[in-house]
């Protein structure tokens, strides 16, 4: 039998995902982490940090949601019960803005006081998720593993730093003391490596909304600018400067300050 010599048929799709964003992600994690640190002398700073990915992960779970019973992403949006993160991100807003606060927030982002990159960022999850939502798997895929990949050093960091005395303020990187997160990664790499049953095309398409050439018309909220609307949110509540890492635009998982 002649050796197979292209090597997209042997290497998993997850792992091409990581290869192409792994430099972008180096670097944006080393800016991002600095100006978390930053939103972490505050609680209110930190408050308004959350509500800046609180809506991402809303926008991701509502599309997988109306894939449940049949639709195109079905086995991804099968395992949404045990990596949902939207309850805890409410949970974490009313905590550190108060209910006033989280709920201003919310209205606030819902018409034009949300950040002009962030509304892009949403226009484009939802556009992907009526036109071509095989391509949501990028956003789904980087976006929950890095909360289980990194969200545990977080969250002590969070209750180091604020004082926690309990988990309350660290929901959105919280799972339940059923959920074993090891598995729960490897069950998501199964997932979009074979579950899905991607075919070339799809898994094509899957590597452009990854940063691996995204047509410049389709970038306007897309996977490659996560970090601007990121850096914009800070720069609007005052945590800043943010023209040293202007140029560092990477992918949506970049986004994450605890991503890896």
């Amino acid at each position: 039998m002649a050796a197979i010599t292209n090597n997209t048929a042997i290497t998993p799709l997850t792992e091409r995902m990581r290869t192409s964003t792994k430099t972008v992600h180096d670097r944006s994690d080393r800016l991002v982490n600095l100006k978390l640190g930053l939103a972490l002398t505050s609680p209110q700073l930190y408050g308004e940090a959350l509500g800046l990915f609180a809506p991402v992960y809303k926008t991701i779970e509502d599309i997988l949601e109306r894939h449940r019973d049949g639709g195109r992403l079905q086995p991804l949006a099968a395992l949404l019960d045990e990596f949902r993160r939207s309850p805890g991100f409410d949970e974490d807003l009313r905590f550190y803005l108060g209910e006033d606060g989280a709920s201003e927030l919310r209205n606030r982002q819902k018409g034009s006081g949300a950040p002009q990159e962030l509304r892009e960022y949403i226009n484009r999850l939802e556009e992907i998720g009526r036109e071509d939502p095989v391509r949501l798997v990028a956003y789904a895929y980087h976006m929950y593993m890095a909360v289980l990949a990194g969200g545990f050093m977080i969250r002590k960091l969070v209750k180091r730093t604020m004082r926690l005395k309990d988990d309350r303020g660290v929901g959105a990187l919280s799972f339940g003391p059923d959920v074993d997160t090891r598995d729960l990664r490897r069950r998501m790499k199964l997932c979009v490596n074979e579950e899905l049953g991607l075919d070339e095309k799809e898994q094509v398409a899957v590597l452009e909304e990854s940063g691996g050439g995204v047509p410049k018309k389709q970038r306007g909220g897309g996977y490659r600018q996560g970090l601007r609307f990121f850096q914009q949110g800070f720069r609007k509540m005052g945590v800043g400067p943010w023209d040293s890492v202007r140029s560092s635009t990477g992918c949506s998982h970049c986004t994450l300050p605890w991503s890896k």
